[in-house]
């Protein structure tokens, strides 16, 4: 009778030790204060915790709930099953069930969990490649540790505030981690005021317990963030190095207070504790990725819950300081909705005609206050991360139109098309020339400023292969737009791998850039693989529908398909899905060619962002010396199965498949280090 009902719930015992010889594990004479904490000179740390007297009743009715739980799961189930005879779709023998009216999505199931993911994602358009062949199958293992958030499946024990505040490292490492955090200036720190954080810091060492909980989750999360970039900066000279199980640890502290100051109910500052935790969460492990997109979706309701999506000028209640900073939070919520969105191939959280707040003003900490009754006027177009997220907040909007016309039910007329790439096209020319990508910089710029404006372009060329990558074999213009889009991010990406190596100007910032900068180097690579191998959904080749000397010819295609190939398979070892996509390009590049032929790169050189292939008539005729071309037959990069039913070189690449693999994978730029979307899109 009881099977189904889950194993029964053990009474927890009361801890008679205080509070620090149970975290050093030594016997506890119960006095107050203890012996040995008399002995260790930390007699005011001595504290029990406190006795909670239980309800009486209070387990009376729990059987009868644990069965009503039981009847309503069953109840669902049966429910499930009967809607599942039913016939709407049709399903293939490896799980997969797929709408028999037109192109509306997928679902997958896989191990017992079933995804559904749109059509228009960047990796369900490789079914028109097909390779799935020749892309091997490993065997797929998730790390013990990639747990989902703790803020989604609980922190597993009750905790107190003075355990929190007892968990706080001395001040002198938490000194450094709060300057790491600031001196970083990523846009997560535009959130928070410096100097009100600084007097606040001050106040905590004064009085600790002064503080609230979401307060002291928002330090939590700074010390996260912080260590994140210690780990992964390449400087030997940094003194702050942390491990991962420093990491892991603030981040779970940080959830603790969000959970005991029940977020739920916002109060002043959890949403910025919200958001802050979901930052550490998205930099510190990406392999969930779906599961970080539930975080930030709950900390979106939430910020709705508490009239951000309202500009603040509506109500009398909140102050000139205060609502120029929830206008900040905004921003960044609403830039993140469209990207993250995006990539997991998913309807968007906000309406924007359901949104009225305004854009926030350029202006600096030292020009707020919070006793100010007017703001400034906003300073000038600057390189600050600031004027950089204002700016781009335009293309993304584009984007997130495209994204709507992506995951809509009704199918997307070329003129709308037309529209939305004049629309685009207005947006970018509105980018302060400042601000517009090119390769040079100035003795005096910083690698941030040159990030901020390639990842402006790359924003703008990814929007354009999105929108004219369904007409890519069908209206001339789409096909120039697209390839020619992602010539450029190959363009970009090859100047990156040239600047990211040791004395590059992006050296230390290599992990960042391929984080920021990975979804779009996959999607170029895909739509450039299309352009060298152009097939239909059947399998059959495509006539061209303009003529390629119209963007080089094939012949610069291959090149720079052969180069963004160099570059995969050495970022293999650092990118998950850089080992599907080095498969993928091999298969096809071995197809076209026979056997892809390359110049290594010479480490020396310092010409950035131009070919490394040789423009010889050699390489032209796919005649180059032996010295020179890579054995295909012997080459062996990682290898991949998980689009092993997404790629099939005579049916094309299955797009919404692709889409359900990278909402389980993500795109994880180390082994240890995720993803920083901050700098990217």
């Amino acid at each position: 009778m009881t099977e189904g009902l889950g194993p029964v719930e053990r009474t927890k015992r009361h801890p008679l030790s205080c509070v620090p010889c149970r975290q050093r594990k030594v016997k506890c004479d119960r006095n107050q204060p203890c012996e040995m904490c008399v002995l260790k000179g930390r007699s005011s740390d001595c504290a029990y915790t406190p006795k909670i007297t239980k309800r009486p009743g209070q387990h009376r009715f729990r059987p009868v709930r644990d069965r009503a739980r039981y009847l309503d799961s069953a109840i669902g189930s049966l429910a499930e099953r009967q809607e599942m005879a039913q016939p709407p779709c049709t399903s293939s023998p490896d799980g997969e069930f797929q709408s028999t009216e037109g192109s509306v999505g997928r679902i997958r199931t896989q191990q017992g969990e079933t995804n559904y993911v749109g059509a228009e994602h960047w990796a369900a358009i490789a079914g028109d490649i097909g390779c799935a062949q020749e892309i091997r199958r490993p065997t797929l293992q998730q790390p013990q540790n990639d747990r989902s958030p703790d803020l989604l499946m609980g922190t597993r024990s009750a905790v107190t505030l003075e355990e929190l505040l007892h968990a706080v490292p001395p001040r002198t490492v938490v000194d450094r981690l709060i300057s790491r955090y600031f001196n970083a200036m990523d846009f997560f720190a535009l959130i928070t005021h410096a100097p009100t954080f600084e007097k606040e810091y001050n106040c905590f060492w004064e009085d600790p317990s002064s503080v609230s909980l979401n307060w002291l989750s928002i330090l939590y999360s700074m010390m996260s963030i912080a260590s994140c970039h210690s780990s992964f900066s390449s400087d030997p000279k940094d003194g702050t190095s942390q491990s991962r199980e420093d990491i892991s640890f603030f981040r779970h502290r940080s959830a603790q207070c969000l959970v005991l100051s029940d977020y739920t109910k916002p109060t002043v500052n959890t949403v910025e504790a919200l958001l802050l935790y979901f930052f550490g969460q998205h930099i510190e492990r990406q392999k969930n990725q779906f599961a970080n997109y539930l975080v930030f979706t709950t900390v979106v309701r939430v910020a709705m819950r508490a009239g951000y999506h309202r500009d603040s000028l509506h109500f009398q209640g909140i102050s000139t300081f205060t609502g120029e900073y929830r206008r900040r939070v905004w921003l960044v919520l609403l830039q993140f909705d469209i990207l993250m969105s995006f990539e997991v191939g998913l309807p968007r959280t906000i309406n924007e005609v359901e949104t009225d707040t305004e854009l926030p003003r350029i202006l600096r900490d030292g020009d707020l206050t919070p006793e100010m009754s007017q703001l400034p006027p906003s300073r000038p177009e600057d390189d600050s991360i600031l004027c950089h997220m204002i700016v781009r907040v335009g293309i993304l909007r584009v984007l997130g139109k495209i994204q709507d016309r992506a995951v809509s039910i009704h199918p997307l007329s070329y003129d709308i098309v037309i529209q939305i790439d004049q629309s685009l096209d207005e947006q970018y020319d509105s980018v302060p020339p400042s601000l517009k990508a090119h390769h040079r910089y100035a003795i005096t710029e910083t690698p941030t400023s040159l990030l901020q404006r390639l990842m402006i372009d790359l924003l703008f060329q990814k929007a354009r292969c999105s929108l004219h990558r369904r007409f890519i074999h069908s209206q001339p213009k789409s096909h120039r737009k697209c390839i020619d889009a992602s010539l450029r991010i190959i363009h970009h990406q090859s100047y990156i791998y040239h600047e990211c190596r040791p004395g590059g100007f992006l050296w230390g910032y290599k992990w960042k850039v391929i984080c920021a900068a990975s979804y779009d180097f996959l999607l170029a690579a895909i739509i450039i693989c299309l352009g060298v191998n152009p097939q239909n959904g059947s399998g059959q080749n495509v006539p061209p529908c303009v003529d390629p000397d119209s963007y080089g010819g094939p012949g610069k295609l291959l090149k720079a398909l052969e180069e963004s190939y160099m570059i995969w398979t050495e970022w293999s070892s650092e990118i998950h899905e850089a080992r599907v996509v080095s498969d993928i390009v091999k298969s096809v590049l071995k197809r076209v060619k026979g056997q892809p032929t390359m110049v290594p790169f010479d480490n020396n050189d310092k010409t950035v962002g131009t070919t490394c292939l040789s423009n010889s008539s050699a390489a032209a005729n796919n005649d180059l010396p032996l010295d020179t071309a890579i054995d295909m037959e012997n080459f062996s990069p990682l290898s991949t199965d998980i689009f092993a039913d997404i790629i099939d070189l005579n049916g094309g690449i299955d797009w919404t498949q692709w889409d359900n693999q990278m909402q389980q994978q993500g795109i994880n730029p180390h082994s240890q280090a995720n993803s920083q979307m901050w700098f990217t899109n």
